[in-house]
């Protein structure tokens, strides 16, 4: 878990945000805040996740259908184009 808060942090603080998260395995871990901009999150464990704050894009690929269709809903267009998703936003895998 030490781990999982560390990656947390540095996608936080990141000016790059980040692209590939395939696969990754991230039950629990706190995303808030986190640049997901462009990011493929295809088969990802997010189970539990927090994702407060989380910036997106359309580009953005979420683990699944489901996820896709209820991150816009919990989400905020902000000027540039990009979302950014709202307190209350999924905890846990749809």
């Amino acid at each position: 878990m030490r781990l999982a808060r560390a990656f947390a942090r540095s996608l936080r603080s990141s000016p790059w945000g980040i692209s590939d998260l395939t696969g990754a395995n991230l039950p629990g871990v706190r995303l808030v805040r986190a640049d997901l901009t462009g990011a493929d999150l295809t088969r990802a464990n997010l189970g539990g996740a927090h994702l407060a704050g989380v910036v997106w894009s359309e580009r953005t690929r979420w683990p699944t259908a489901a996820w896709e269709e209820r991150m816009p809903t919990a989400s905020e267009l902000l000027p540039d184009g990009r979302l950014r998703s709202a307190r209350g936003a999924p905890r846990a895998a749809p």
